[in-house]
Parts: structure tokens; C-alpha cells; sequence
């Protein structure tokens, strides 16, 4: 029995444990339940944060097979959830980026992410731009797979790419306005051509040209009806090979023909262009007639430099000789009967040298540092005087044209009469059947429109027009080259020695001519600021007959023929070699208090002193000393200059008994006053 009661005690507290551990696996159960529904609400919560969300959001295999997607995304591509069942997200990308599917797939098997933009297509058709980041999961007993999300950003893209379309063509408008300001302004022309016409020029390209827009556009013009007949293969050829994408200059010269007949040369630039959705040729055409002019009268200049090296020398001897023959002559008439036959032919001798005389004149013309003798005069005379003698005997009038005042000029009164005589005389013989030459000038103030040459001033025009046979175009940048003539007869050294002789007047010619049509030269010399000279009188006799005069010469001839020449003019005369013995002997004379009244100093002494440097030495002696330069080389910047040198007075060889008593008498009458 106790044992019984024992056992039911036992039995007691066994139901009361049983009871408290069935009271706490009702409370295990009760929170373990607790927690799964609040698992389960977590889980609709974010369930329903899927499906309600405005994104997409989708679960992919590694290959891009879709595992889910939600609602969202469903809807807005316009797909049910059925689907996407079993389908590959490859399927729902645009076209144009499918074959990018596979680098994606690849970067998400190396890395956790990746963002970027994809393009899906609807099932409507209409592409849709969407930016996404999708997360690679691995967990332990499952198959990696990708969530990911996207947001459709399709409005804000086009909206971002619209404003960037706009900045762009306003990007565009302005440099686009630029460039046509540019072209526009431009100095130089620019044109476009395409199929061999001009479908472009800019306002340059119309002064150039003499055209108007408006002519080019009523009927495109073809590119050769402007050039040059000579150029036009050339030029042609490299706009085709161009076009073929073959080596050809990238700059090169050819000479245009303006609407009013004038010839330009022009500088081409072309490079091939896209225009109107075919290749065109654009080249810039750079006026460079001013500048090939330059160059060519540079080249003119050295060719006469080259010639005046060997005339200079040549002219220098002849002259020498010629002195002392033409002295000898006009010292014999004094001697002979001027009603007797040797007086005749002393005369006949006396103007075959004087034609010699001239023969020199035009080869010095030719010297190096030659200057003309230049003196304030009117042109007027030494025109009329031209225009007579040219034509003189021939079929050929005439015409001189002069304005009531014509402003004076500084010139050496024999040179430019040879110019006026050679141009005359090209113009008689360019017209063998008659007509007419027109000679005139004309003043050209300082406004007033000159060649590119020539500089700012008041200017003399000498024009001379005749109605000849004209010359061609090739041979007119040859026309001032030595010995270059189209004439039967001539030596071609007229139009040379013309050139010549105003260039160092400082002035400028120029030759237009037009073949059947005629010739036109062009003078241009500048108008002097001083006034006339006074008219000279004719010399009279020497006050005094006795004076001494000193005789410095190398050439042993002139001494002999200058000491006879003295003695018959009435003066007294020794003479010396060089500039030492001259200083010697001006220095004793002096001492003895009977001074030279003048000395004629040779300038060029071979080997000794010459006159320009004996002056220096004699002026030191005597700063009142007279003298007078001669020389063969009367071209010689000195002659010009002579006072500035310390000399009263010159003498160009050759000279006669007249001309040395001229000189000498003005120079002492100069010192008696």
C-alpha cells in the first residue's frame, strides 16, 4: 500500500513536469507560428513592393534565362506574366543590341554587378531605353542566378539627347556662321567647283572676276570659260586627277581672264570637299599679278646688270678713243678754211663721231651705278622734237597731246629723248602701211590711280599709242630683254635702253598690246617739286685769255690733243698722269703765287689716283680750287652729283674744242663773281 501511494506521488509530479513541458512546446509552437507569420507577412510585403513597384525587377540564370519577372515590367512592355515563362531575356532586346547580350552575360559570371542601359522592345514594336543593376546570388545547394532592376528612363534620354541635339546645332549655326563670315570677308577668292562648274564664289571671287553672283547662279559657268587658253589643259588635268585621288601640286599659278578682258595671275589652292552629297573641288585663288610683276622687273634688273657689266668697260675705252679723235677734229676746223673741202670733211668726220658719240650713250645706258644728269625742265619740247624726228620722211603722223600746264619734271634731257625716239620710232615701224601715233601726257595728281610700283605722288603720264600690228601675248614678258626684238630689222635694244633709262629716273613703263589692234607705252615720271631752270644764254668770250689751267688725264693722246685745244682757246695748260703728280704740281704753283685758275681731273685712273679722290687732297690745299670732272664713264653717279663731290663743273668724253671752252668759261666766270 505504501508502495502504491509512493508510485501515485511519482505519477503526480511526472503529470506536472509532462504539463509544464507541454506548456512550453505550446509556447515553442505559439512563437515558432508567430515567427512564420511574420515570415509570411515580410514576404508579402515584399512581394507586394515588387509587384506594386513602378521598376522592373526579374530573376535570370547565368545563360539569361528568366526565372521570374514582376508585374511592373510585365505591364509596361505590354507582356502577360505567361510570357516570360521559360524565355531567354536575349529575346526581349532590341535588335541592335543583341549581339552585346553575351559581353554581359560574361561580366556577370566574373563579377557580383553591373550597370549600364539596355534597350527592350514591346510588344507594340516601340523600343524602350532602360537603365538597370543587376546582382549575382550563389547559395549553397541552388544554381547561381541574377536579380535585377531597371527604371524606364526613355523621356529623360530623349529629353537629355534633344538638348543635346539643340546645343549642337546651335553649336552648329554659329560655326556655320563663322565660316560663312569668314569665306565671305575673305581677301582672297574662293570658289567650289563641281562637274567642271562653278557652284560657288564668294564676293572676292567677284571683284576678282568682274562677275556678280547672280551671273554665276542664272547659268553655272564652266571653270575654263576663265582661264587663260594656256592654262586650261594644265589646270583641267590637275582638277580631274584630284578628283581621282592621284598626286598632283597642291598649290600652283595660272592666269585668269576677266569679264572685261584683263589678265590676272592667280595662286590655286584646291583641296576635294563633300558638297550636296557628291565630291566637289574647293580652291582659294590668291591675286598675285602685283607680286609676279615685282618679280619680274627684279629679273629685268639683273638681266640689264649683267649687260652693263661688259658695256660699261667697252663704253669707257671707246670713249677715251673717241675724245681724242672727235678733240683732234674739231681742233683742225679751227684751223681750215670753212668755205674749203678739207672743212667739209672734217665736218662729216666730226658728226660720224658725234653718231659714235651716241652709240656710247646708249651702252652706258646699260652701266652699273648709272645716273642720269638730271635738271628741272618741261617735256613739251623734247616730245614735239621726238615725234618729228622719228617720223620724219615717213607714212606715219603724229599726234601730240599736252594739257594746258604740264608740271615739270627732273630728268637728263638726253636720255629721256632717246626713250621718246626708240618708242616713237617701234610704233612707225609697226605700221609699214601708214596711220597714225598718238603721243600725249597728262598730269596724275596724288589721288590719283597709279601702277601697283609705284609709290604715293604727283606723277607725268607720257603715253604712246600707235595702230600697228600689236604683239602676241607669249612674247610680252620678253619685250625689255636685251636683243629680244619681232622686228626684220633691229638690234631689240630699244625698248631695253628705254626701260632702262626711266628706271633710273625712278619712274616706271609698262607695255599693252593687242595684236591687230595696236600698242600702247606707258611713262611714268615724277613730277618735280622745283622750278624751272632759266633758259641758258650762249656763253661769251672769256674775260681773260692767259689764265693756267691744269690737265690731269692717263691717256696720253687727250693730254696732247687737250694741250693744243688750250693753246687755241687762249689759255695756258700743263698736264700730269695722275692724282699724285696733280697734287705736287697744284702745290708748287701755288707756292710760286701763281696759282692754276682751274683743273680737269680724269676720274678713272688705272693703277693711279683718279679725280674723286684728288679733289679731296686739292681742297685741303685750296678749298676755293676750281674743278671740273671728266670722265668716259658719263653715267657715273658723280657727274650727276658733281658739288656735292667739291666740283664746279663737267666734262663727258668725248668733247669738243666748243664744249671744253663752254665749261671752262662758265666755271671761271662762276669764281669771278
Amino acid at each position: 500500500m505504501a508502495v502504491t501511494n509512493k508510485t501515485k506521488a511519482q505519477l503526480m509530479k511526472e503529470l506536472a513536469a509532462l504539463r509544464r513541458r507541454n506548456a512550453q512546446l505550446a509556447a515553442t509552437v505559439a512563437a515558432q507560428r508567430q515567427a512564420q507569420a511574420a515570415v509570411r507577412a515580410s514576404e508579402q510585403r515584399y512581394h507586394q513592393l515588387v509587384e506594386q513597384g513602378l521598376g522592373l525587377m526579374c530573376m535570370h540564370t547565368l545563360d539569361g534565362t528568366l526565372l521570374a519577372v514582376n508585374t511592373a515590367a510585365a505591364r509596361a512592355l505590354g507582356y502577360g506574366p505567361e510570357a516570360w515563362q521559360g524565355r531567354n531575356l536575349r529575346e526581349f532586346l532590341a535588335p541592335a543590341v543583341q549581339p552585346l547580350f553575351e559581353d554581359y552575360l560574361a561580366r556577370i559570371q566574373h563579377q557580383l554587378t553591373d550597370s549600364g542601359l539596355m534597350r527592350l522592345v514591346t510588344k507594340t514594336g516601340e523600343e524602350r531605353i532602360w537603365l538597370y543593376h543587376n546582382v549575382r546570388y550563389e547559395e549553397a545547394g541552388t544554381a547561381p542566378y541574377v536579380i535585377g532592376n531597371a527604371l524606364d528612363v526613355t523621356e529623360r534620354v530623349h529629353a537629355d539627347l534633344e538638348v543635346r541635339i539643340q546645343e549642337r546645332t546651335a553649336a552648329l549655326q554659329e560655326a556655320e556662321m563663322t565660316y560663312r563670315t569668314l569665306v565671305e570677308q575673305a581677301q582672297d577668292a574662293i570658289v567650289i567647283v563641281q562637274d567642271g562648274q562653278i557652284r560657288y564664289a564668294n564676293p572676292a571671287c567677284e571683284a576678282l572676276l568682274g562677275y556678280m553672283w547672280d551671273e554665276f547662279r542664272q547659268r553655272p559657268p564652266q571653270v575654263v570659260e576663265f582661264l587663260a587658253p594656256e592654262d586650261r589643259a594644265r589646270v583641267v588635268g590637275y582638277y580631274a586627277r584630284r578628283l581621282r585621288g592621284e598626286v598632283v601640286p597642291d598649290c600652283y599659278e595660272a592666269t585668269l581672264v576677266r569679264k572685261d578682258g584683263q589678265r590676272v595671275t592667280v595662286e590655286i589652292k584646291p583641296c576635294v570637299i563633300p558638297y550636296q552629297g557628291q565630291l566637289a573641288i574647293m580652291a582659294l585663288l590668291r591675286d598675285i599679278t602685283d607680286r609676279k610683276q615685282g618679280e619680274e622687273a627684279l629679273l629685268q634688273a639683273k638681266k640689264l646688270e649683267s649687260v652693263g657689266v661688259l658695256a660699261s668697260g667697252i663704253a669707257h675705252d671707246f670713249n677715251n678713243l673717241l675724245t681724242a679723235i672727235l678733240a683732234n677734229i674739231s681742233l683742225a676746223k679751227r684751223y681750215a678754211d670753212p668755205h674749203g673741202k678739207t672743212f667739209g670733211r672734217l665736218t662729216a668726220a666730226e658728226n660720224a663721231c658725234r653718231r659714235a658719240t651716241e652709240l656710247t650713250r646708249q651702252l652706258l645706258t646699260f652701266a652699273r651705278g648709272s645716273a642720269p644728269m638730271r635738271r628741272t625742265m618741261a617735256i613739251t619740247d623734247l616730245m614735239h622734237d621726238a615725234v618729228d624726228f622719228a617720223l620724219r620722211g615717213s607714212n606715219v603722223r603724229g599726234d601730240v597731246l599736252l594739257p594746258a600746264q604740264l608740271w615739270s619734271v627732273e630728268i637728263d634731257p638726253h636720255q629721256i629723248q632717246q626713250v621718246l625716239h626708240h618708242v616713237i620710232l617701234n610704233a612707225q615701224q609697226a605700221m609699214p602701211q601708214g596711220g597714225v601715233v598718238e603721243v600725249r601726257a597728262d598730269n596724275l595728281p596724288s589721288e590719283a590711280a597709279l601702277p601697283p610700283l609705284l609709290p604715293p605722288g604727283r606723277w607725268i603720264k607720257i603715253t604712246i599709242r600707235d595702230q600697228g600690228c600689236g604683239i602676241p601675248a607669249d612674247q610680252l614678258p620678253n619685250i625689255f630683254d636685251p636683243y629680244v626684238t619681232t622686228k626684220a630689222r633691229g638690234s631689240g635694244l630699244g625698248l631695253t635702253i628705254a626701260h632702262t633709262i626711266i628706271t633710273k629716273h625712278d619712274g616706271y613703263i609698262t607695255v599693252a598690246s593687242e595684236v591687230g589692234v595696236g600698242t600702247t607705252v606707258s611713262l611714268y615720271l615724277p613730277a618735280s617739286a622745283h622750278p624751272l631752270a632759266p633758259t641758258p644764254t650762249t656763253p661769251s668770250p672769256p674775260l681773260v685769255r692767259q689764265e693756267a689751267i691744269l690737265v690731269m688725264d692717263d691717256d696720253e693722246a687727250i693730254r696732247d690733243v687737250l694741250v693744243d685745244m688750250l693753246t687755241q682757246l687762249g689759255y695756258q695748260s700743263q698736264c700730269v698722269r695722275e692724282g699724285a703728280e696733280a697734287i705736287a704740281l697744284y702745290q708748287q704753283a701755288r707756292d710760286r703765287g701763281q696759282p692754276f685758275a682751274a683743273v680737269l681731273l680724269d676720274l678713272t685712273i688705272p693703277g693711279g689716283m683718279g679725280g674723286r679722290e684728288t679733289i679731296a687732297h686739292l681742297r685741303v690745299i685750296d678749298p676755293q680750287v676750281r674743278a671740273i670732272a671728266s670722265s668716259g664713264y658719263a653715267t657715273d653717279p658723280l657727274m650727276e652729283h658733281y658739288r656735292a663731290y667739291g666740283f664746279h663743273g663737267v666734262l663727258s668724253k668725248p668733247y669738243t674744242v666748243e664744249g671744253l671752252e663752254e665749261v671752262l668759261q662758265r666755271v671761271l666766270e662762276d669764281r669771278r663773281d
